[in-house]
């Protein structure tokens, strides 16, 4: 078998390329290992029938590897970790199951003083290789067994004193990829890891919900790798008590939070009380605001209301990772010790001052508390309450409709803070997924003061979703003194300095624009319309129209609005053929098609007067009105003892005329008359100009096919055909069969 040219290409480059430029082609290297699954993925089995070539050069690339794995060169070693990631990936198992030696290697790479880019690349191989031996139980004894105790000390060693306990200053990425690579293999491997479990709990506390009195700045990706850490630390415990540490952390977890918010929320004398049982702490006043740093298992202290705002945040987000991660065994969920804090969070709200412009709205405020701390507290609010609402969030969705009984809750404390936190655009655009999500479970039997509460959230909505177009042309030219200018001589820039005017990239790309767009129609079908006022109605089907929301608008149709009046108000249905002619939704909303009613008894045969074809549509220029008195005398000589009745329904096709022998009498129509409801017309020959067909009527009613049977005498004969012409046009569809109007008969 001939050797691959990428297999030859790679021996040549490792053989004569210097181990100094090796980091330079890495690229060019990985490439051509891709492009060897063939050659590496072989059995050896197969390679020994052949004639050796290519089991002879994989052979030499696999000791150029291990070479420079076991090299004194940092840049080899760099280039080794590398090869030694791709080719595993390639190969499979026939790679993996030799790869013990390698593995030796790697590991002491992390002992040595190599640059951090090259034991982040040796963390996330060694992962990788203790993830792929996890489903062979040979290769878990032979490799993963006795080489991931000696990994997990290697790794907590570059990021913690194990004397000491204390944070090492390592760059951020080197610890995101230990606690990654710890993410990863604690859950397959839960039993090794518990002897390290209380030092890694210790190194994630830091990184839980830092400050910045903590002295470093740890990004996001962190935080979120040591909360999901910690949270699976649960899974070490002994057998079967996995799901109470699981408990017994949440709890823990909830008091400490309360503990934060004893000290953040003193500068308010609070109403709430706790449905948990929870007594709050006393808090010194005339201390400086500070929590946190009592005892080593403690988190971090931190001081000021700017750090005690950022470490309830980050506990709140740690409460959140507690439902996002699945658990080994069923749990208990403390939902209401839980509902219990995030109603507490959410109860305090930033003051209102009154018309005169004194006053705090209603909310207590401690007099010993400085004002700078409470303008603070005001401050770092709707940051609080994202937090609440992603713990809220996460809970819909881990319980659906277990969460039934506190979806009212959630909804009212949303829009009671609504009034604070909308002048933040996170928070609006978390308050609208959240609603969006807890609607459907208890819109139905909301009380109309609950609805009424939400028409701030409901003005915010639409608003959210105004188009450029809509403000941009009201606008008049006006001077800094708001006077308008008549000389038609302005500054351009001042037209930057309108908040009104937005890009329309800005208006539909953001996401809380993304977040109404949802939340719009939810209001139509869900919220019960009678409790709506009109005015808010007629907002809501304003921005449905002026945003072009197909499913707002289509939602207004389907939900008629009737106010208290009894009177209704317009249907958008005109707004909406308009601005989607051809959305099979639209068409079917417009014409619906009902399905054929089944033959009530047999049709008996007549002769037909006149064969349509198939293929033929029955004008209205070819049908002339038809003394009625004149066809009933002509007919009713040629009438017999039976009758058969059948109405055709099929646009633009007539297969057979059939006949009715008995004439019925005028019937009043919904609008009180006693008009005819069929006017009968006959067809008119084109060759001879003359009427050549019997007389025949436009039915009214829906498209179906009826037979019935008849066995009295009969007295007239009528043909009816049912005409149905459907253009396919931009603008609309011609139905002949909705019947015409005493005006428009007399102009046919």
């Amino acid at each position: 078998m001939s050797i691959p040219p990428e297999l030859r290409v790679l021996n040549h480059q490792l053989s004569t390329v210097s181990t100094a430029q090796l980091p330079q082609i890495t690229p060019l290297l990985l490439r051509n290992v891709l492009r060897c699954q063939g050659p590496l993925s072989s059995p050896s089995t197969n390679a020994a029938k052949d004639d050796g070539s290519e089991a002879t050069a994989v052979h030499k690339l696999k000791n150029h590897v291990s070479t420079l794995l076991r090299g004194k060169s940092a840049e080899g070693r760099f280039a080794a970790i590398i090869l030694v990631k791709g080719i595993i990936d390639v190969g499979g198992w026939e790679v993996l199951r030799e790869a013990g030696p390698w593995v030796t290697g790697l590991l002491a790479i992390l002992t040595k003083p190599d640059p951090v880019a090259s034991k982040r690349l040796c963390i996330i191989t060694l992962s990788s290789i203790f993830v792929m031996t996890h489903q062979y139980q040979s290769l878990v004894r032979e490799i993963t067994t006795p080489n991931l105790s000696p990994f997990v000390t290697s790794c907590l060693a570059l990021i913690s004193s194990k004397s000491t306990g204390k944070v090492l200053e390592v760059p951020a990425s080197l610890t995101e990829s230990v606690l990654d690579a710890f993410s990863t293999l604690m859950p397959r491997h839960p039993a090794i890891f518990r002897p390290f479990a209380s030092q890694i709990r210790q190194v994630t506390r830091v990184y839980v919900a830092p400050t910045f009195c903590d002295g470093f700045f740890a990004p996001d990706s962190l935080k979120e790798s040591a909360r999901s850490l910690a949270v699976l630390l649960h899974q070490t415990a002994p057998k079967n008590t996995s799901g109470e540490e699981w408990g017994k952390s949440v709890r823990e977890l909830v008091k400490e939070i309360h503990a934060t918010t004893d000290q953040v929320y003193r500068a308010v004398v609070e109403d709430w009380e706790s449905a948990a049982g929870y007594v709050s702490q006393p808090v010194d006043v005339n201390e400086e605001l500070h929590g946190g740093g009592k005892s080593k298992e403690d988190y971090p202290a931190w001081t000021g209301i700017d750090a005690g705002l950022e470490r309830l945040q980050g506990l709140l987000g740690y409460l959140e990772e507690h439902f996002k991660h699945h658990t080994a065994t069923a749990v208990t969920v403390p939902l209401g010790i839980i509902d219990d804090l995030l109603t507490r969070l959410m109860s305090i709200a930033a003051p209102q001052p009154s018309k005169n412009g004194s006053g705090n709205g209603g909310m207590r405020l401690h007099p010993a508390i400085s004002r700078e701390e409470r303008e603070g507290l005001w401050s770092g609010l709707p940051q609080t309450y994202i937090g609440v609402m992603e713990v809220y969030g996460i809970l819909i969705e881990r319980l659906q409709h277990n969460f039934t009984s506190l979806a009212q809750g959630c909804l009212e404390q949303i829009t009671w803070t609504f009034r604070t936190g909308k002048q933040d655009e996170r928070y609006r655009a978390k308050a609208y997924d959240v609603i969006a999500t807890v609607l459907p479970l208890c819109a139905s039997g909301l009380p109309k003061p609950s609805i009424d509460r939400m028409t701030s959230v409901i003005a915010s909505c639409c608003q959210e979703l105004r188009t450029v177009e809509e403000v941009v042309p009201t606008m008049a030219l006006k001077d800094s003194s708001g006077k308008a200018i008549s000389n038609g001589v302005a500054n351009a820039d001042s037209f930057l300095k309108n908040k009104s005017i937005l890009s329309s990239a800005d208006v539909y790309d953001s996401a809380v624009v993304r977040s109404a767009k949802v939340l719009l129609p939810l209001f139509f079908t869900l919220l019960p319309q009678q409790h709506l006022e009109a005015y808010t109605r007629a907002e809501l089907d304003r921005t449905a129209i002026l945003s072009h929301h197909r499913e707002a608008m289509l939602a207004s149709v389907l939900s008629p609005f009737l106010g208290r009046n009894g009177k209704s108000l317009p249907s958008i249905l005109p707004h909406l053929c308009r601005a989607y002619p051809r959305d099979p939704a639209v068409e079917a909303l417009l014409r619906p098609r009902l399905p054929v009613i089944r033959q009530s008894g047999p049709v008996m045969d007549a002769p037909l007067e006149e064969e349509l074809e198939e293929d033929d549509d029955v004008a209205m220029d070819d049908l002339q009105p038809v003394n009625e008195q004149e066809e009933f005398s002509e007919n009713i000589n040629n009438t017999t003892a039976a009758s058969t009745t059948t109405t055709i329904n099929e646009a633009g096709s007539t297969d057979a005329a059939t006949t009715s022998t008995k004439a019925k009498e005028p019937e009043p129509n919904h609008w009180g008359t006693s008009a005819a409801q069929n006017k009968r017309y006959a067809r008119r020959d084109p060759q001879t100009k003359d009427l050549a067909a019997p007389a025949t009527s436009i039915s009214e009613g829906v498209p179906r096919v009826e037979t019935t049977s008849h066995s009295t005498t009969v007295q007239s004969t009528t043909t009816i055909v049912d005409v149905v012409e459907e253009e396919d046009s931009d603008d609309e569809s011609v139905h002949l069969e909705a019947g015409l109007s005493d005006s428009e008969e007399e102009e046919e």
